[in-house]
């Protein structure tokens, strides 16, 4: 088994981590750099991996730094956007509906 680490490595966004074996690639997280213009400017930059050669890829929650990149993992390839986007439109439904809720009671 391999594990490589492409963020949140020496800081706090922009989870990604490529987990190798079995002849398996599956990617945990997708997120966004989330901060100063520095880390933010990392979220155009290319995957450092080929998309097109995940399995699968797994979220383990709809924050932003962990699940904001997804969109422009699929328009790089990753074959496998509907069941993506359907777990992520869900979580994020999810997510904006429990923030709309807290700041109605700010």
């Amino acid at each position: 088994m391999n594990i490589k680490f492409f963020g949140a490595t020496r800081e706090v966004t922009g989870s990604c981590y490529l987990v190798q074996g079995n002849n398996k690639n599956i990617l945990i997280e997708c997120g966004m750099f989330q901060g100063s213009h520095h880390h933010e400017k990392h979220n155009h930059d290319p995957f450092p991996f080929d998309v097109s050669e995940l399995d699968a890829v797994v979220i383990t929650h709809a924050h932003l730094d962990h699940s904001g990149r997804l969109p422009m993992l699929i328009d790089s390839g990753y074959i496998h956007e509907k069941e993506a986007m359907d777990i992520l439109d869900k979580e994020l439904k999810h997510l904006h509906q429990a923030n709309v809720t807290q700041a109605s009671y700010k």
